[in-house]
């Protein structure tokens, strides 16, 4: 009752505050005229014009009054509701327990969702269509017949005579394409071949005005643009604004494979005519073996059309393509920022923005050429593979350059205290990669008295509670919020081997709240008389595997026989059971409604079939269906138990599994995060695979994610051959029933199927030891330790639409789309170096007024290059993407610290403490605006919509 009482009054404070507050907003809007009207395009100066304006300005008023009041009686009614949910369960982990600060919303309230924005997912797909493919793939027979000279599933025949009275008229259009990579290095390619067919090409064009050329490779032309003369530019201009020169070429900034604005050369497959030095014979270059071809005929017909993308081809990518994505878009934002910011004060021109700006374009060349179609996949020669990663990793190293000394500009408290000195930078990143083909390792940090200073970037566009895990060199640690304030920390083990703790470093790990696209910054130092929280291990072996578990100077750690009892692990939204003997998942709880769901985790083997044609880099020719990982001896299993999260970690001969658990309130808590570590470098002709098996009563249907911008369904066919069943997961894939929806958040590109109902299985790695006659000519034996990341979600559904069940695409929820943003976007930590004496700095940099729509996400804020120079232009593409989602779902207690809001943002309440000269709406590419662009004060998006937009920022 005296609770009751005390949230009554509290209540009541708030809102006379808040009832306060908007009267004098409503006394200063009555005299105030906007100092600012560029920020909202241009406005006329009529007196009717300006009472108009002041009436608008008051609504808005008005609207964030109502909308502060109804979030402040949301909060009320549901902390109350958590006090309540806290004295049933008292064991509940409490963030504020002792000294430390609460870092968690103190009250974990409903989604606030626009009923508009919830009926996107139900009409798409309703309109009428003429074709829907799956009900295609159900009439067809896929029995592939032999069609004859073609293998087409049908004859072709002609008569003889056909042509007798008229002639025959033959239009030979020779096309193909130049690999920028394949057999060869895109630099050797370059040289032994693709130059020449360019400077061929100037003369040819030249020499008769009806020949035409194709080209679609433009980091090819670029190069060769970059090395020609400017004879040979004036005549390649003089060719009437291209018409001879016909280049079709496409600047995606929402790329093809999981990328973000990969930009750079925008090369693309297309077609090409190739000029060989016979002045009037044209001759077609495939650049592909003919072998190729004639396999892949008979496929057109064989596979559904999902599937004839060169054949059976396995889509898979390096680990550091991963890396390279984070940090690319990040350093664009970071360095558009610290542009506008460097652009205030004399002080900061030296701040090396052309410099930069040439490392950013070069990165995001790599990151583009690594799109082609024989990368992506790892259809390349060993060494071709070799260039490619090393391409990429001195990219990435360029641009944690370029975070670290943008994110310095930007969290300096006296921005006239700026210094550069490259060779003593003001930040490092808290990891380390040696060589390409390695895995990062996290660098350990040295505590003293004095406080090292941790930033932390969100690149996501909400605001984020996050858990941060870092290394230092001392247990007794103490972690300082922005604020000031003592944070809990969790105190593991790094590991040498299994079973044996190092004592040259410890994994701190911590909760940190992040404002949007924005930094944190929080203190680390060593003190004598530490609350230590520290990590408790059990760690499970058998008599047969000779592991030996040595006790412990810091950690308590409890050797335990592997048995027939399971293991459990715990948070506030669900309890784990797992193996005794194996460690692997058997099944989860859900607090929410008190249901247990039969989830296990398994790995299987796939081998190769034994006829002629056997699986290789193109080709995945299974000998049946996989066959179930067996261990002789049950593996070392080692639990964690600690108040930020306990995992389960599994120590088996070709893989570490392990599944982690938050135990924190909101998005992070709701998952399982799920990791492995895989290496099969001493296996012949297998490949491996994670399967999730469930009783979810998925039948034979599954979806799967279109390029990370769309989910479509996906159906296992019995009648097809089991490698046709497999489809590209880029981001996502999920089964569902009439109750519930099993999600695979991935942070890589894999190949996925679901062969049985309930079933997601996920190929992992691949090792196979011939050639597959499709031209590379060597088999896959260049593998690596390699590192998969995946997030699983389970979520309740609320209602079923039959009509949207049968629709041809499908929707995640906001749920779903965040946590895909949390594993694909993860928060970046750097630290201040010890040896550095430390200016003063901000506690947070914010450059959002607030978190942005829970659907709308920034693909990228990147700086356009200046039309004079190669350098940096004033102006930025802002680019963003609307998510449609599915409302369908739980939306209470998700810890998304956002809302929808039809797709329209205010522009002037888009930035904090920076001005918008101007924000005109243009194509994806940047090439052409509409004819009435004009300076906007709102913009004003659809679902599943890409904007870009040209902004000027001071």
């Amino acid at each position: 009752m005296k609770l009751s009482r005390q949230f009554t009054v509290f209540g009541s404070a708030i809102f006379c505050v808040v009832i306060f507050s908007l009267y004098l907003m409503l006394d200063r809007g009555h005299f105030d005229h906007p100092k600012s009207p560029r920020r909202e395009g241009t406005f006329p100066k009529g007196q009717l014009s300006i009472l108009q304006e002041k009436i608008d300005h008051l609504e808005r008023l008005l609207a964030e009054n109502n909308e502060i009041i109804s979030n402040i009686r949301d909060s009320v009614i549901n902390l109350s509701e958590s006090v309540k949910d806290g004295q049933r369960n008292p064991e509940a982990i409490n963030f504020s327990q002792g000294s430390f600060s609460e870092l968690l919303p103190s009250a974990l309230v409903s989604l606030t969702i626009d009923p508009e924005d919830c009926s996107f997912a139900s009409k798409s797909g309703s309109q009428d269509s003429n074709v829907q493919m799956l009900d295609v793939y159900d009439i067809l027979p896929f029995d592939n017949p032999d069609g004859g000279v073609w293998k087409q599933g049908f004859d072709i025949t002609y008569n003889e005579n056909e042509w007798d009275d008229e002639p025959l008229q033959v239009f030979v259009v020779p096309h193909s394409h130049n690999d920028p990579g394949w057999l060869k290095t895109f630099d050797d390619y370059f040289r032994d071949q693709t130059q020449h067919i360019l400077n061929n090409m100037v003369v040819k064009l030249q020499e008769d005005n009806k020949r035409k050329f194709m080209w679609s490779e433009i980091s090819y032309f670029s190069k060769w643009w970059d090395g020609i003369d400017s004879q040979k530019k004036d005549a390649v201009k003089r060719f009437e604004h291209l018409y001879y020169l016909l280049i079709y070429t496409i600047f995606v900034e929402f790329s093809a494979i999981v990328t973000e604005d990969a930009g750079g050369y925008g090369e693309r497959r297309s077609s090409q005519f190739r000029m060989e030095e016979e002045e009037s014979l044209l001759q077609c270059h495939t650049g592909t073996h003919q072998p190729y071809y004639n396999h892949l005929t008979p496929m057109l017909i064989a596979l559904p059309p999902s599937k004839i993308n060169r054949g059976t081809v396995w889509v898979s990518s390096f680990y550091i393509h991963f890396f390279s994505l984070i940090f690319s878009r990040a350093a664009e934002i970071l360095y558009s920022l610290a542009l506008v910011e460097s652009k205030k004060s004399d002080k900061m021109n030296a701040f090396p923005s052309v410099d930069h700006y040439k490392l950013l374009t070069e990165a995001r060349r790599n990151l583009g050429l690594f799109q082609h179609h024989d990368a992506i996949t790892g259809t390349s020669k060993d060494w071709v593979v070799v260039d490619y990663g090393t391409r990429l990793f001195h990219s990435l190293m360029n641009l944690k350059r370029v975070i670290i000394d943008s994110a310095h500009i930007l969290i300096l408290k006296d921005k006239d205290t700026y210094s550069y000195n490259p060779s003593a930078p003001f930040l490092k990143m808290d990891d380390d990669q040696s060589s390409q083909d390695s895995l990062p390792r996290k660098t350990v940090i040295k505590l003293s008295i004095q406080p090292r200073y941790l930033l932390v970037y969100n690149p996501t566009e909400q605001e984020r509670f996050s858990v941060v895990s870092i290394y230092v060199n001392s247990p007794k640690v103490k972690v300082l919020s922005p604020s000031g304030k003592p944070v809990m920390v969790q105190i593991s083990g790094v590991w040498d081997g299994t079973t044996t703790v190092s004592h040259e470093a410890y994994q701190i790990s911590f909760m940190v709240h992040l404002p949007p696209l924005g930094l944190g910054v929080y203190q680390l130092l060593e003190v004598l008389s530490s609350e230590m929280i520290l990590a408790d291990y059990n760690i499970y072996t058998s008599g047969g595997n000779n592991v030996q578990v040595n006790p412990d100077k810091v950690f308590k750690i409890k050797e335990m026989q592997n048995s027939a009892d399971d293991i459990t692990l715990e948070n506030s939204y669900m309890k784990l059971w797992f193996s005794g003997i194996s460690g692997l998942l058997k099944k989860i709880n859900t607090k929410e409604d008190g249901k247990n769901h039969q989830i296990k985790v398994e790995f299987a083997w796939y081998g190769t079939t034994s006829n002629r044609d056997k699986s290789g880099a193109y080709l995945f020719l299974p000998d049946g269906e996989a066959k179930p990982y067996v261990f002789t001896d049950p593996p070392t299993i080692r639990v964690t138990h600690g108040r930020i999260f306990s995992e389960v970690t599994c120590f088996f001969h070709h893989l570490t599994h392990t599944v982690r658990l938050y135990k924190v309130q909101g998005l992070e808590g709701e998952s399982l995060e799920l990791s492995n570590i895989v290496d099969i470098r001493g296996e012949y002709n297998r490949e491996i695979a994670m399967r999730i098996s469930s009783d979810v009563n998925s039948q034979n249907r599954f979806y799967t994610d279109l390029n990370g911008y769309q989910i479509q369904p996906r159906v296992a066919m019995n009648k097809l051959p089991l490698q046709a069943n497999i489809y590209p997961m880029t981001t996502m894939a999920y089964i569902q029933d009439d109750g519930i929806r099993l999600t695979l958040h991935s942070a890589q590109s894999l190949g996925v199927t679901s062969l049985k109902s309930g079933q997601l299985e996920v190929i992992m790695d691949r090792r196979l030891m011939q050639d597959d006659n499709r031209g590379l000519g060597q088999g896959l034996q260049d593998n690596k330790i390699t590192a998969n990341l995946f997030r699983l979600l389970l979520e309740r559904r609320n209602e079923v639409d039959e009509v949207e069940e049968k629709s041809s695409v499908s929707f995640p929820s906001l749920l779903s789309h965040i946590t895909s943003s949390f594993i694909n976007h993860p928060v970046i930590p750097m630290t201040t170096y010890a040896e550095s004496g430390v200016p003063q700095i901000l506690n947070a940099f914010s450059p959002l007024t607030s978190s942005m729509p829970c659907d709308m996400h920034v693909v990228n804020l990147r700086t356009i290059q200046s039309k004079v120079y190669s350098g940096p232009s004033d102006e930025a593409a802002l680019i963003l993407h609307r998510k449609g989602f599915d409302c369908k779902f739980s939306n209470k207690d998700t810890g998304l610290l956002c809302s929808t809001t039809q797709g329209k943002i205010k522009v002037h309440k888009l930035f904090n403490k920076l001005i918008i000269e101007s924000l005109i709406p243009t194509s994806l590419s940047l090439m052409h605006s509409p004819p009435d662009a004009r300076n906007i004060s709102e913009i004003n998006m659809s679902s599943m919509e890409i904007n870009t937009f040209r902004i000027r920022l001071r």
